[in-house]
């Protein structure tokens, strides 16, 4: 697999955690299976291949179909209502990202939870109300204290149900764990604009991979 090809798989894993965090913030609810693949991606510390991290490319297929519409626009004015929040969580998971990257402590910290959350998950699974909780707290303790917050949009009474604040960060964290491999492919924000025809090329390769298979 190529780089651009890697690259395009950690972006689907920043749009899909952002897509999925914009669901639950306006509906309440979200496709269990990719919010499963999300959470999931957290618990992965050695994989052999980028789509391992995701346990297969076709458990991106939302990602990488938010990618697709967000890369055919052609700036933010052109992006639809449907898709302007998703596309703003998506660049801000970018930019937490390198904000906490000058926090090395911080992210060996959350690199060391993980794991001890990981033991949890022998007795539940990574998407248990516990473990969600986990996670969640662990966002809440460690990327909510920097400066730079992503601000969630959308029904009050979702965003104040506890379950649903819980899956918002533990998706947030995932992105910025998708936000980090991006960066260490080679990935940067700058490549959102000047090489869209690329990562959409590389997108369109993906979707056909999977539906091949």
């Amino acid at each position: 697999m190529s780089s651009i090809d890697d690259q395009v798989l950690a972006l689907a894993g920043i749009f899909q955690a952002a897509y999925l965090v914009a669901k639950i913030a306006k509906t309440g609810i979200h496709p269990q299976d990719c919010f499963a693949s999300s959470i999931n991606s957290l618990f992965v510390f050695d994989a052999d291949s980028t789509s391992g991290i995701y346990q297969g490319s076709a458990n991106l297929t939302v990602g990488l179909r938010v990618c697709s519409q967000v890369l055919e626009r052609k700036g933010l004015s052109d992006i639809s209502r449907e898709y302007f929040d998703i596309f703003r969580y998506g660049l801000n998971l970018l930019q937490l990202e390198r904000k906490l990257s000058k926090y090395p402590a911080m992210m060996d910290h959350i690199g060391e939870r993980l794991k001890d959350i990981t033991m949890r998950t022998d007795h539940f699974s990574p998407t248990h109300s516990q473990v969600i909780a986990d996670i969640a707290l662990l966002y809440h303790e460690t990327v909510s204290t920097l400066a730079r917050r992503i601000q969630v949009r959308g029904e009050t009474r979702f965003l104040q149900n506890e379950v649903n604040v819980n899956k918002v960060r533990a998706l947030l964290l995932s992105g910025i764990r998708s936000s980090v491999l991006w960066h260490q492919l080679g990935g940067r924000r700058w490549h959102l604009l000047f090489f869209r025809n690329r990562l959409r090329s590389a997108i369109s390769h993906q979707m056909n991979l999977i539906q091949a298979d």
